[in-house]
């Protein structure tokens, strides 16, 4: 029950990380007895039930925003100012497996299409997106750390700006790995960490 309730803030679910495991490894008919991890678990969950009222109504800022990381730097964001409107229509490819947005008409060919699902072109030029940070790595890390870590400087850019709140925004993103961590809001690897921090900004 509380898995489900989760799902109108899907984030929420990042909490979950021994109570997997426990479920996992414990046949459904067995009786066991619940360890202190798992019940601190579900403890929490119950807490942000404060967070599970959700509108599904709320604006979408006129903003297309984009997160990237590079082994050899670091990671950075950008932005270009768009209608509402199509924010809106572009929020819906990420409920469309494989969908991908293309800038300034390019376009994807040979055998590395056929993977690819829906191909949007929204009219916008790169030239129209402005560069909101630019930052080095500290230290050297995974990709997938990196592109997770992009995300999150760029959550908290538009978390800054009080009239980006009680609003929906679109991020455009290349990490497959990182989109299906968010898709699921929980993960088997580090990145857990990471998306539970990712809710801490948005659930505020």
């Amino acid at each position: 029950m509380l898995q489900w309730y989760d799902l109108l803030h899907r984030l929420l679910l990042s909490v979950f990380d021994k109570v997997y495991r426990f479920v996992r490894a414990v046949p459904f008919e067995t009786s066991r007895s619940v360890p202190k991890g798992v019940l601190a678990e579900l403890a929490v969950a119950v807490l942000l039930g404060v967070y599970w009222r959700t509108d599904l109504r709320r604006e979408f800022l006129p903003l297309l925003s984009a997160t990237d990381a590079s082994t050899e730097f670091g990671f950075g964001a950008s932005c270009a100012h768009i209608p509402s409107t199509l924010a809106s229509r572009l929020s819906r490819l990420s409920e469309q497996q494989g969908g991908f947005v293309v800038m300034d008409g390019g376009t994807v060919s040979g055998p590395s299409a056929a993977r690819f699902g829906m191909r949007y072109n929204p009219d916008i030029s790169m030239d129209e997106f402005v560069d909101v940070f630019s930052v080095k790595a500290k230290r050297k890390e995974h990709i997938n750390i990196l592109e997770c870590q992009a995300f999150l400087l760029w959550l908290r850019w538009v978390v800054r700006t009080r009239s980006h709140h009680c609003s929906r925004t679109v991020v455009l993103v290349d990490s497959a790995v990182w989109l299906g961590a968010c898709s699921k809001s929980r993960s088997s690897s580090g990145l857990n960490r990471l998306l539970r921090k990712a809710a801490a900004l948005t659930l505020g």
